[in-house]
């Protein structure tokens, strides 16, 4: 099966019409489940999904920016809650990529409208957005949509994290 960036890259082409993405990533981008606890995450996901192309885990290539696609609208400080500029947004992605390892490092910043202490996994993305060393997704569930919180809190035992929903579509 193809993985999330070339089913959404075939999109982009038009090779689709759209492609919904339900991605739960644990809380702290660097967590890594063991394999028995992922098996066991998937099992708990599939109980919540009445169908789907496709429920898998990935363990991804270190820290990756898990995005919304075109639910992307905003991001805002986690500590004033105003809207942040993209271009700054997008220098501190930037700065924290490292091309050398094709990965995500240092994610620490100061905001710029309250120079508060965060990280680029902490701002407030509507919608929803991470980043994430393992992920858990699902290809065009059903029902779409977001988990309710017991069932996302279900999810996150069978894993042992806290998990964040991103919903995409491309």
């Amino acid at each position: 099966m193809p993985d999330t960036v070339e089913v959404a890259a075939e999109a982009r082409k038009g090779g689709l019409v759209s492609v919904f993405f339900l991605n739960l990533i644990p809380v702290d981008p660097a967590w890594v489940p063991a394999p028995d606890r992922a098996s066991q995450s998937i099992a708990a996901f599939e109980r919540h999904i009445l169908s789907a192309d496709e429920i898998k885990a990935e363990f991804l290539d270190g820290i990756q920016f898990v995005d919304q696609g075109s639910n992307f609208e905003s991001v805002s400080c986690p500590s004033c809650g105003r809207v942040l500029d993209l271009a700054w947004w997008g220098e501190k992605m930037d700065a924290a990529w490292s091309d050398d390892l094709n990965r995500f490092g240092d994610l620490r910043i100061r905001t710029p409208c309250c120079d508060a202490g965060s990280s680029l996994n902490d701002l407030a993305y509507e919608s929803p957005a991470g980043f994430a060393s393992f992920a858990l997704r699902a290809r065009n569930p059903s029902p779409a949509g977001w988990l309710p919180a017991a069932q996302l809190a279900d999810i996150a035992t069978a894993l042992g994290s806290p998990l964040r929903q991103v919903s995409a579509h491309y």
